[in-house]
């Protein structure tokens, strides 16, 4: 950053008021050159930060806006993969479903079979039991 600034008519103005001598007045204009160059910016300079910050928000608004495009691809196929890995369950659950009725339909009739010879079993023990009793109680 440069800044314009009249050293000698400083300097000058400091010794001619008296309030200084030349040595104090050269020190003095120094530390206040020092200053001024180090904190005082010009027109000029904050046109250019002006201009360079004008040129980081256009860049941060692309990169803002590619981010979103590139969420957007990346939510859309998410949701494609979520809703033909929805189908996919949906297929295998159903699959899944058939196979326990089929296995329950032939659990019932073995267990209707199982029933069936118990009972034929029971009557043919009481037969026999009746038939032993019989001779048993003549």
């Amino acid at each position: 950053m440069s800044v314009i600034y009249d050293k000698l008519s400083f300097m000058r103005r400091l010794e001619g008021e008296g309030l200084f001598s030349r040595t104090q007045a050269e020190a003095l204009t120094e530390a206040v050159h020092g200053a001024l160059s180090e904190t005082v910016c010009t027109k000029a300079d904050l046109a250019a930060l002006k201009s360079e910050l004008k040129g980081e928000i256009v860049g941060a608004r692309g990169e803002a806006a590619q981010a979103r495009t590139d969420l957007s691809r990346d939510i859309a196929q998410v949701r494609a993969d979520l809703g033909h890995d929805i189908t996919q369950v949906r297929a295998d659950l159903g699959h899944d479903i058939a196979q326990v009725r089929t296995e329950m339909t032939l659990i019932r009739a073995d267990l209707k079979l199982w029933m069936g010879s118990m009972a034929a079993a029971l009557f043919a023990s009481l037969g026999g039991l009746m038939t032993v009793f019989k001779f048993l109680v003549h």
